[in-house]
């Protein structure tokens, strides 16, 4: 499973981190080169493991993206406890 956002909503949230700890907002950590980059390494991640459910998690409370995910669990696991009948 994996988690991704919205390039300029994780802008946002770390622009105003930085403004919160008193540091420049020009610091990497809100560039969105550097952010656009940090998604890109994440989501070519993604693409090697195919099965990997992928949520955005942009503008969704924790709860829904908390549903999202034990949903999912939940549906895989009840998949793999799933044994075809046998040939006979």
């Amino acid at each position: 499973m994996a988690l991704t956002i919205d390039i300029d909503l994780l802008l946002e949230i770390r622009k105003q981190r930085l403004a919160q700890l008193g540091m420049p907002t020009d610091a990497n950590y809100g560039l969105r080169e550097h952010v656009k980059s940090e998604l890109d390494f994440a989501h070519g991640i993604f693409k090697q493991h195919p099965g990997w459910l992928i949520v955005n998690v942009s503008n969704r409370a924790i709860e829904e993206t908390a549903t999202i995910i034990l949903e999912a669990t939940k549906e895989r696991e009840e998949n793999r406890s799933w044994v075809p009948p046998r040939m006979l």
